[in-house]
């Protein structure tokens, strides 16, 4: 009997079980970790990159919200105030149509903030993203520092902000004035020449326009190269 209970006690052929159920815990708490971070990191780079897109995209439709704005014969504050309302609804709507639809839309609140350009700072957009995010092996009934010793929720600020570049745009309108620009196309009623000074004047306007928030002394440079056969 006694050689039986020694024998027994010198058996180690089941020691991996015992070691086996000690690391099932750290196991499972670096797994589920690895999981929520891993989540939890895809969720942040999916809105950081939607609000740069978003900004761009409201910068880019800044000039014309202004005009559009200045129309109505607001200034000064009220002015400022209508062109934050309009860049507001235009950055959600633009960041809402383009972001992954496996990002909840209660993951992440939006704000949207419009700046005026002066002579020291450049006009653009600012977009801050507060993210929340529900972890899947954290608190236990919504408490955090549950049994995985992780935080029930995530919480972080995402800000992007796009100005509207201070440099000056050159360019450079080579224009055909020969004769056959003087013809009518076929079925046109307005000569060659003519539509392409229409086309000519409504670049220049529009590029005027995109520059208003610039804060360069110059923001757009044109010159005018006509030709006939030769450079003029």
């Amino acid at each position: 009997m006694l050689k039986k209970i020694r024998n027994f006690l010198e058996n180690t052929s089941g020691s991996i079980l015992p070691t086996m159920a000690i690391l099932t815990v750290p196991l499972a708490i670096t797994a589920g970790a690895a999981i929520d971070y891993s989540r939890y990191v895809n969720m942040r780079s999916e809105i950081q990159v939607g609000i740069d897109a978003a900004g761009i995209a409201a910068v880019a439709e800044l000039p014309e919200i202004r005009r559009r704005v200045g129309d109505t014969g607001l200034t000064g504050d009220a002015f400022n105030a209508k062109v934050q309302t309009e860049i507001t609804d235009y950055a959600n709507s633009f960041l809402q149509a383009n972001i992954k639809s496996n990002i909840a839309k209660n993951g992440y609140t939006l704000t949207t903030r419009y700046i005026p350009a002066t002579r020291d700072v450049d006009g653009g957009v600012e977009m801050v993203a507060n993210i929340t995010y529900d972890t899947i092996f954290g608190g236990v009934d919504g408490k955090d520092g549950g049994i995985l010793l992780f935080q029930d929720t995530v919480t972080d600020k995402l800000t992007s902000i796009i100005t509207t570049g201070n440099r000056t745009i050159e360019v450079a309108l080579v224009m055909d004035n020969s004769g056959s620009m003087g013809s009518f196309p076929s079925g046109g009623s307005k000569r060659k020449i003519d539509s392409m000074k229409d086309a000519a004047t409504k670049l220049v306007s529009d590029l005027f326009k995109s520059a208003a928030d610039s804060v360069s002394e110059e923001p757009v440079k044109f010159s005018l190269v006509p030709f006939s056969g030769a450079v003029n």
